[in-house]
């Protein structure tokens, strides 16, 4: 009972901080971020993301329209539009083979979202603690279904994959593991520090569990990026303290037993590409020998038609491997969208990046979460195909908003259009 209406004051108090419409915005796009590894690989289910995702689209949209009656335009804006157009003139080009719809929902996910977060900037902090709150609530779910393998260390088999997809349940993961990690360092009070630090070790094991290899690389890097940017050059002893520490703890955490698959998976790795012996248990890693095989495939292809590439599902429909997707952001938009697409895809990404420094500066503990997500996806680039990948698609419209200062290059004032529309009617 105390819980429960613990949980009533607050959503009472952030109702009344925000108002209730965008309480509203924040809660159905908080349920679409956490019902995204929950169901939406798991066939009939993905309904639900699509329900919770169109709601807080239409309420983002309707905001937009009848409460703040303005949308303007930037560059990056230009540059969704701009995508959206060029992807589908690469698919006509190729005779709309299997042409699937997903990869253009993203895009206008991410331009609605872009849109409504540009005019109503006091709710990016707001959202990206509501994606945080969706990753805690995903890894309870998580911890539920696999209580017993986790509580007894007896892990087998990667785990995740009642979820439908193992490796976007690494995604997300990775995500919380990036946001309990900055919030850990960022908090004031001590107790919240604790409660973040505490959430950042559950998905690490979460995540060890899932054996995803990419989500070894974000950890390290995540940890590293967080210590030199909180501590700096003037406390560089903290920082080279606390890195041994990181990596005494994380090679004792990768040899204990419930860490088998994910420590063969990553050794495996290693020694694949550095032709190195470590253990004699390990195995040559042909899944990362394929996805660089991909990879130089997808380049291939890519210089056979530079310009607009070979459409949606492109490596799919065209390469020798039979694949989905090349297992590589880069080679995968290069392939299916040309050189043209890709320009326009990475476009708001780039400006981002190019910003990163100088808004650290101007702000490290506000900004910093932002950078960290940026590094996060760049990572999992290396490894994933984002054009397709909701998680992606629902969070960086809120990172290109808050480390981009965009001058508008259109401003339609919605009022004076409905006015001037009202007049129109009545002669």
């Amino acid at each position: 009972m105390k819980l429960l209406k613990r949980t009533q004051s607050i959503l009472k108090s952030l109702s009344s901080k925000i108002g209730i419409f965008d309480f509203f915005v924040c809660l159905f796009f908080g349920l679409a971020c956490f019902s995204i590894p929950t169901f939406s690989f798991l066939g009939i289910l993905n309904v639900v993301t699509w329900v919770f995702t169109i709601s807080f689209l239409s309420l983002m949209a309707y905001k937009v329209f009848f409460i703040n009656k303005q949308i303007s335009f930037d560059y990056i804006s230009f540059s969704f539009i701009l995508f959206a157009f060029s992807s589908l003139i690469s698919s006509l080009l190729n005779g709309m083979v299997n042409f699937g719809l997903t990869a253009l929902l993203m895009t206008i996910t991410t331009f609605v979202i872009y849109t409504f977060v540009k005019e109503n900037k006091h709710l990016k902090y707001i959202l990206i603690k509501v994606v945080y709150l969706a990753t805690v609530l995903f890894l309870i779910v998580f911890i539920i279904i696999y209580h017993h393998q986790l509580a007894t260390f007896n892990i087998s088999n990667r785990l995740g994959g009642d979820f439908g997809n193992i490796n976007d349940v690494a995604i997300f993961l990775g995500l919380g593991i990036c946001l309990s990690c900055f919030y850990a360092f960022s908090a004031k009070k001590w107790y919240f520090k604790l409660a973040n630090g505490f959430a950042c070790v559950f998905f690490m094991y979460a995540g060890l569990s899932t054996g995803s290899k990419i989500l070894i690389l974000t950890s390290i890097l995540f940890f590293v990026f967080f210590i030199i940017v909180f501590f700096g050059k003037k406390k560089w002893y903290i920082s080279l303290a606390i890195l041994f520490l990181v990596i005494v703890f994380g090679v004792v955490i990768l040899n204990l037993p419930f860490a088998r698959i994910i420590r063969e998976r990553f050794y495996s790795m290693i020694m694949t590409f550095f032709d190195l012996e470590i253990s004699t248990t390990t195995y040559v890693d042909y899944s990362s020998i394929y996805r660089l095989q991909m990879f130089i495939n997808g380049i291939e292809m890519m210089l056979r038609k530079p310009l607009f590439g070979y459409g949606f599902h492109g490596f799919h429909n065209y390469s020798s491997f039979g694949y989905a997707w090349s297992h590589n952001n880069f080679s995968e938009t290069l392939v299916c969208f040309g050189v043209a697409g890709t320009i326009l895809y990475f476009f708001p990404y780039i400006c981002s990046v190019l910003k990163s420094r100088e808004k650290i500066k101007e702000d490290k503990k506000s900004n910093l979460v932002f950078v960290g997500i940026l590094l996060f996806y760049f990572i999992c680039m290396f490894s994933f195909a984002f054009d397709v990948q909701k998680v992606f698609a629902y969070t960086i419209g809120i990172v290109y908003v808050s480390l981009n200062d965009q001058k508008n290059i259109i401003v339609i004032k919605l009022n004076n259009v409905l006015k001037r529309k009202k007049k129109e009617a009545i002669i």
